[in-house]
């Protein structure tokens, strides 16, 4: 009976060292200031991360029903749909535009069977806030085109291609222009224009 009570004891002992245990693992830690990249949750303006995320939401549910020239209007035109290739002396700079008179003509393009499968489906982690002070082209002229202190925002998406052993991938770059965020751009690997 004494050796099952200091068994119970010592349970009891462990029990208590392991609660107290996880309550010293939840107290405060500075963060590393070394980091370069700020989740999307602790972007600094919840307004314009409120205002992307409801357009982004509109537009899923639109792409979900493959209603495509419902879609259009969650486009900026001029619409870019490439980056400038490495050869290319602008270097990555987004090229292509399509004119909003163009659409109809690419819009199975812009938005093709990959994109109305998956985008639809995107989660946190195919979402990217892009730091401001990038010193990347292809998202400085980006930033060009959007309203002063706002947000550029990225969906992208990498995936196996269907019946093979080959990778794909495409992007989308959403931008805040004239108060409102839409997509202003989008790259993949296999060009529109």
């Amino acid at each position: 009976m004494k050796k099952l009570n200091k068994i119970s004891g010592v349970l009891f002992l462990f029990i208590i060292c392991l609660s107290c245990r996880g309550n010293a693992s939840e107290e405060y830690h500075a963060p590393d200031s070394s980091q370069k990249s700020v989740p999307i949750e602790q972007a600094s303006n919840t307004n314009d991360e409120k205002a992307f995320r409801q357009m982004l939401q509109q537009l899923k549910i639109q792409l979900k029903n493959k209603n495509l020239d419902a879609s259009s209007a969650f486009l900026n035109f001029p619409f870019f749909t490439a980056k400038a290739s490495e050869e290319n002396s602008s270097g990555e700079a987004a090229v292509d535009p399509i004119a909003q008179s163009e659409f109809n003509q690419y819009k199975s393009d812009v938005f093709n069977t990959d994109i109305l499968r998956l985008m639809p489906k995107q989660t946190e982690e195919q979402l990217s806030e892009i730091d401001e002070k990038t010193d990347d082209p292809y998202y400085r002229k980006l930033a060009k085109l959007t309203d002063k202190g706002s947000h550029l925002y990225e969906v992208y998406f990498q995936y196996p291609e269907k019946g093979t052993n080959a990778e794909s991938f495409f992007g989308f770059v959403f931008g805040k222009i004239k108060g409102k965020y839409k997509a202003i751009a989008m790259y993949s690997k296999w060009p529109i224009k």
